[in-house]
């Protein structure tokens, strides 16, 4: 095998060309974008500040060409197949070699490879990408057959398999770039490659009683040990191998001797670098699910020139996949990986080598983790169950929903993904929902995701649209499919394959199909098309039609008691965020609450103090879910007093957003069993803007992303309340006498069992105690709780009928088996804005990494700010008694600190 990069050579080039003129040929950088070059060129301005989106769209209904010029070896020239390969082109272009078309592309989602055999020289190539306009595109497309779909993207979206959200979303801008955003690079090969290898796992459990030493020597590693039985179980896995070939052929007829000569090995090399090696196994092919008694190879016609979908002159090549009873290789006492917060990560590397007639010719090596992740689905008389089991053990997945991190691909690179996934981690993040409106990430996000433990559910790249099911369209989605399934089959981290976001809901509700048709060809695409070729391609990987849904078929997909929900009557529908307890959603796929960026974030977009208010121009430029800055408003006048200056406006918009969000997981998680996933809308940007993220454009972390932190924590405490906060919007509309109590519930999202006390105190607002009880455990009657592991514990009520609601709190704690404080937080009876809070008059020491502020009374949300440079801390936004609490620096310096708190919004 001969592969060159071409992609990160010096030589590339781009222009614009326009319907009458070609532009000057500027340096450009692939991989990378339009917007990226131009904007590092000083040819166009950033299109985030103020209103420049406009100009930056505009320069899209033009055409780019993207040009370089490379040589190859003789011993390239030499190669039996000589391709061309595309990681990923952004998105509709033609391909030209030396000024000989190679073929075309509409799709961004696919690898494409072109047969450059012939037209390839040793010096002087001249490669030639032009990139036709986005918008032009979807207009023609959209005036010769209408389709519809989101109000938020430009017309015409869902004509063309690229990033739905760069037309336009409701946290997005119409920003729909191009380029050469993923690797080129030239292959040389014979006429066989190793195009893929189809990895299946099957685990059984060992149990040997302890005396046993070889279960006594592996105990150590990945076992369990029953001191009831005294048995000892471990996990031996058997992993199959089935290469998948691609062999360049016009003669059919001599395939069985082709393959005759070729041969197969594979090295596993286990977490702590131990080598476990195949034989060298004979390759027979196989006929694919249509398995015949003669054992013809399955052969999938393909054109190399047209990307293998397209029809073609002639057949020139067949795709070929193993036996069932392909080489397999049983590791004894394997180390099992788990999401984070469950178990460790551990993954082995594989390397499988191909061979012909004894010499090698190629390999593909990857990294995997040993497990299994399957779909609960058990139905009850009244309700199904929902949720992700990861080694026979449901899951409650608690994460967030992730969309492209930039408007501009170019700027996406592993460090960038690395640092978002990393914060994702630390706010105890178990999963991570790719959407479906953006595109398939890189391999880098799920290699992060196996190693950081993030269970990824992944939507195929359909969302809020109709789609019309022509066959050119069909192969096209076909190969996107085959492709993108294969690619992401062996990763350890993939939890579940989703057929598109939100689609089966607002079709069952006629929102966007205008015909029979295209109810029909909905039902095609993610019901039988995508189902079908996940079996075939990935038979180990659960698949979910869409989200929410009930499993499909239009049966009733907002129901409450099966499959999984997003639910906006918080936001949208302007419920209160109390409206939260009312539901038991088998799986919260979707939910959240808006605010602003932080403040460093929008100074990136303003340089005017007069464009520095909510209802700006440029303010409301960067909200895309209409007049949402209202909204934020509407809420934050039922919650705070009105904040008296800009930064205190984002400070309480942030507070506000955690408070409810917050409020939201704690109830969910509290009815582990029934409901079984609390995943938040959503984890990041793609540019300045307010939305319903915890991590803005810029990667600073807001409220929210703490309140997550302290809310997913494996052992967490919260108080279900009664008080104000549960009677309506309006003072005057409130009864008179209103229930005032309080009930605690412990939550254990781990493997282990566990002992903890829990505290309340009654405090005034000076942050005088008034009384303080430890709680009991209603099913033991002790105050020793025990909570067994993966369940919540609730603990007795506990009347506050005397409490003045004005002037007094609750604050709770939980101690673990030390009397250490692992969890805690505090209520109030009243709204915050009634609330008589007391000056805390916080202040703050520091030592080396450590932060110690000091309260003199109740302090809420206290939020610790470095006006010039970004920190990561342990904690963020908590509520304190009065007293001392410490802070661990994560990243960032101790100086230049503030503080602040609830009280200073005013």
């Amino acid at each position: 095998m001969n592969r060159i990069t071409i992609s990160d050579n010096d030589k590339w080039k781009m222009r614009i060309v326009s319907s009458d003129s070609k532009g000057k040929w500027i340096k450009a950088v692939v991989p990378g974008s339009v917007y990226t070059d131009l904007l590092r060129e000083g040819l166009m301005e950033d299109p985030f500040f103020k209103d420049n989106e406009d100009k930056a769209l505009m320069l899209m209904d033009n055409d780019f060409e993207y040009e370089t010029s490379f040589s190859v070896s003789r011993d390239f020239l030499a190669c039996y197949d000589q391709i061309l390969h595309f990681d990923g082109l952004d998105t509709v272009t033609d391909v030209f070699l030396n000024g000989q078309k190679l073929g075309s592309t509409e799709n961004m989602h696919r690898m494409y490879e072109f047969d450059i055999k012939d037209i390839v020289k040793e010096k002087g190539n001249k490669l030639t990408v032009l990139f036709h306009s986005p918008t032009r595109y979807i207009k023609e497309a959209v005036e010769k057959d209408y389709v519809d779909g989101s109000s938020d993207a430009m017309p015409g979206f869902p004509h063309i398999r690229k990033t739905h959200s760069s037309f336009g979303w409701d946290w997005g801008a119409h920003l729909p770039d191009a380029g050469i955003y993923r690797p080129v690079y030239l292959i040389g090969s014979g006429s066989v490659r190793l195009e893929s290898v189809q990895i299946l796992q099957k685990h059984i459990t060992v149990k040997n009683s302890v005396s046993d030493k070889k279960a006594v020597k592996s105990s150590g590693r990945n076992t369990k040990t029953s001191n009831k039985n005294n048995i000892n179980e471990s996990t031996n896995v058997k992993i199959s191998f089935k290469p998948e070939l691609l062999i360049n052929s016009t003669d059919l007829s001599d395939l069985e001797s082709a393959l005759s000569k070729l041969t197969y090995d594979v090295k596993i090399t286990d977490p702590d670098g131990r080598e476990l090696r195949s034989k060298e196994t004979k390759l027979s092919p196989s006929s694919g699910r249509n398995k015949s008694s003669d054992k013809k190879p399955a052969i999938d016609a393909f054109a190399l020139k047209m990307s293998g979908i397209e029809s073609a002159d002639g057949l020139v090549g067949v795709r070929v996949r193993a036996l069932e009873n392909s080489l397999s290789i049983t590791i004894e006492d394997a180390k099992i990986w788990w999401p984070r917060g469950y178990g460790q990560q551990p993954l082995y590397d594989v390397e499988v080598t191909l061979y012909e007639d004894g010499h090698k010719i190629d390999s593909w090596t990857k990294r995997i983790g040993l497990r299994t992740v399957d779909l609960n689905l058990k139905k009850g008389r009244k309700a199904a169950d929902f949720a992700i089991r990861v080694n026979g053990t449901p899951i409650f997945a608690m994460g967030a929903d992730y969309i492209p991190e930039d408007h501009l691909l170019g700027r996406v690179n592993p460090a960038t993904t690395r640092s978002l996934l990393e914060k994702a981690a630390f706010a105890n993040h178990n999963c991570v929902r790719v959407w479906g409106g953006g595109y398939y990430p890189e391999d880098w996000f799920y290699d992060i995701c196996d190693e950081l433990g993030l269970l990824v559910w992944q939507d195929m790249m359909f969302a809020c649209a109709v789609y019309h099911l022509t066959e050119k369209f069909e192969n096209n989605i076909k190969e996107e499919f085959r492709q993108n399934l294969r690619r992401l089959r062996h990763h350890a981290s993939l939890g579940l394959i989703c057929g598109n976001n939100e689609m089966e809901m607002f079709v069952d509700r006629g929102v966007w199909v205008h015909s029979k048709e295209e109810v029909r060809d909905y039902t095609i695409m993610y019901e039988r098309i995508i189902p079908s070729m996940l079996t075939d391609i990935a038979p180990q990987v659960s698949y979910w039609p869409s989200s929410p849904s009930s499993g499909g078929a239009f049966d009733d997909p907002g129901n409450e008691t099966r499959g999984d929900q997003h639910y906006w009557d918080v936001w949208h529908g302007d419920k209160p965020f109390t409206e939260y307890r009312k539901f038991r959603f088998r799986f919260l796929s979707e939910f959240g609450f808006q605010s602003f960026p932080l403040r460093k974030t929008i100074d990136l977009i303003t340089d005017d103090e007069n464009d520095r208010n909510i209802f700006s121009y440029v303010m409301e430029r960067h909200q895309r879910n209409g007049a949402a800055n209202g909204k934020i408003m509407n809420y934050m006048q039922q919650t705070y007093r009105y904040p008296s200056d800009f930064d205190t406006l984002l400070y309480a918009s942030h507070m506000l957003q955690a408070d409810g969000i917050r409020l939201g997981i704690e109830h969910f998680r509290r009815y582990r069993g029934e409901c079984m996933g609390a995943v938040v809308w959503q984890l990041n940007d793609c540019w300045p803007v307010a939305s319903w993220s915890s991590i803005d454009y810029a990667g600073r972390l807001k409220a929210l992303h703490y309140a997550e932190k302290r809310a997913f924590a494996p052992l967490m405490i919260s108080c279900e309340e009664n008080g104000r906060i549960n009677c309506g919007k309006a003072v005057n509309e409130y009864p008179k006498d209103f229930e005032k109590s309080i009930r605690l519930n412990v939550a254990n999202e781990s493997m282990e069992d566990r002992v903890v006390t829990a505290i309340w105190e009654l405090r005034n607002a000076n942050g005088t105690t008034v009384s303080k009880s430890e709680v009991s455990c209603p099913v033991s009657g002790t105050k020793k709780i025990k909570v067994p592991a993966l369940t919540s514990v609730w603990l007795d009520k506990v009347d506050m009928e005397s409490v003045d609601e004005f002037s007094q709190y609750v604050s709770y704690h939980l101690l673990d088996e030390n009397g250490i404080e692992i969890s805690g937080g505090s209520v109030i009876f009243s709204l915050p804005k009634y609330f008589k809070y007391e000056d805390p008059k916080l202040e703050l020491e520091t030592s080396a990494d450590t932060i110690t502020i000091t309260s003199s009374a109740y302090a809420r949300g206290v939020e610790i700010l470095n006006d010039n440079e970004d920190i990561i801390l342990s904690d963020n936004y908590f509520d304190m008694d009065k007293g001392t609490k410490t802070i661990k620096v994560i990243s960032g310096s101790c100086e230049n600190l503030r503080l602040r708190s609830v009280y200073d919004i005013k």
